[in-house]
């Protein structure tokens, strides 16, 4: 999870939680973690980055563009996750274009653009078997799949124009989702939506 740092500049570190003992570990400075399936931790500290779970071993992935307002595709990095089989990364690009890409974890470098016209989209998660479930946003609001080979994108059946958040269970099975501020949870096609969780309280960013 991410704590603050004490710095003063509002920087992250990324701290290890030992669920038997309590005790916490820091693992290095950034934001936005998520561990891999060969147990690495891909997250944000400007760059793109990857890490050992202790942290004692850190190589970036890819550099954040010296010119962002050129190189959008690497002007920023959010909500990376890398995908089942480990070949590449999906993240966020949150300050230029709001639109969703896909580099290969080996060099950074850029695979495909999943790109909303008109609209954006945010917060990928990858299903098993290789596809991406995306949040819309102004222009195209709704829960989004991409097809494994990044060539269809289908809206997800439903009123979830205001779904936030989505993240795709371990088995695909299910997408939980942050909708004004509750949990809630459907199947990967928009049916069968259950709550989660409604109790007045704000969350957001829920995972499995």
């Amino acid at each position: 999870f991410n704590a603050d740092n004490g710095s003063g500049n509002g920087s992250t570190d990324i701290i290890a939680l030992n669920m038997s003992s309590g005790s916490t570990t820091r693992i290095a400075t950034g934001q936005d973690p998520s561990v891999t399936s060969d147990h690495k931790i891909v997250f944000v500290d400007l760059d793109l980055k990857e890490t050992s779970l202790t942290g004692t071993s850190t190589r970036t992935v890819a550099l954040r563009a010296p010119d962002a307002s050129v190189d959008y595709p690497h002007s920023s990095y959010a909500e990376p996750q890398v995908s089942p089989n480990g070949t590449y990364i999906a993240y966020s690009e949150d300050v230029f274009t709001n639109q969703v890409y896909v580099v290969n974890r080996t060099d950074g470098s850029l695979a495909v653009s999943v790109i909303a016209s008109p609209g954006s989209y945010s917060s990928p998660s990858w299903t098993p078997d290789g596809r991406l479930v995306v949040q819309g946003g102004y222009g195209n609001y709704g829960l989004y799949i991409v097809d494994a080979q990044f060539q269809t994108i289908t809206k997800i059946p439903g009123s979830y124009d205001n779904a936030q958040n989505p993240r795709v269970s371990p088995d695909g099975s299910l997408i939980l989702f942050t909708l004004n501020g509750n949990i809630y949870a459907i199947d990967l096609h928009g049916g069968s939506q259950r709550t989660i969780i409604s109790d007045g309280n704000n969350y957001s960013r829920p995972i499995w």
